[in-house]
């Protein structure tokens, strides 16, 4: 894949995903996502973190010591809610990877820039790198040092977030087996039907091949 052809399918998904407010839980959408906007960080951690910081929507807005009744619909939502939410002191963190206010600027971001879903996932990732970089300088490697940098993403600290259980979450998510994201069909016993005064018809070989088929099966 050319990095032009990356480039376009990167737009289309943007696009996408501004008209649907998210790319779905288990969409490969993302996956171009990130390799576009964070490519230093691992796609099933980045994926985790985004699934527990905004279930991938790129309009969520995350109160400190408070909570939206509803997540925003669109940008013009959103920015009416971050106005109200500066208006009355509040700290929050914005978009897809939830940047926190304090770290907007530093990473060149405006409210509306924020709810750009790839800006907002570089900006996570970029944050996300430094604490990592932080946690190995600590003496930490390897998953000691992943799990340290999420909760420092979370905290600013590597203890907070494992007590609060964040790590544990996104740790969670990051290792849910791919199985229990598909949506399986179990079958259950039929009750046999009365058959008085209905006539036998034959089942052909092809018919019988179609309902053993499990495209066949709701």
């Amino acid at each position: 894949m050319t990095l032009a052809t990356v480039v376009i399918l990167f737009l289309i998904v943007c696009a996408s995903l501004l008209s649907t407010n998210s790319f779905g839980k288990s969409s490969p959408d993302f996956a171009l996502l990130a390799r576009a906007c964070a490519p230093q960080i691992h796609n099933q951690t980045i994926r985790a973190l985004v699934s527990v910081e905004s279930d991938f929507n790129p309009y969520a807005i995350g109160v400190v010591d408070g909570r939206l009744s509803r997540q925003p619909n669109n940008l013009a939502e959103a920015l009416e809610v971050v106005r109200e939410l500066d208006k009355q002191g509040m700290n929050y963190s914005l978009g897809i990877a939830q940047v926190n206010k304090y770290n907007l600027a530093k990473h060149g971001l405006s409210p509306t820039l924020a709810f750009d879903p790839c800006k907002n996932l570089t900006a996570g990732s970029k944050i996300l790198l430094d604490c990592y970089n932080r946690a190995k300088e600590s003496g930490l490697e390897g998953q000691p040092a992943v799990r340290a940098a999420l909760s420092c993403y979370y905290s600013g600290n590597f203890t907070t977030g494992f007590k609060d259980g964040y790590v544990q979450e996104v740790v969670a998510r990051a290792t849910e087996p791919e199985s229990s994201k598909t949506i399986k069909i179990i079958k259950t016993r039929r009750t046999k039907r009365k058959t008085e005064n209905k006539k036998t018809r034959v089942i052909t070989p092809t018919e019988d091949k179609r309902e053993r088929d499990p495209a066949f099966v709701f």
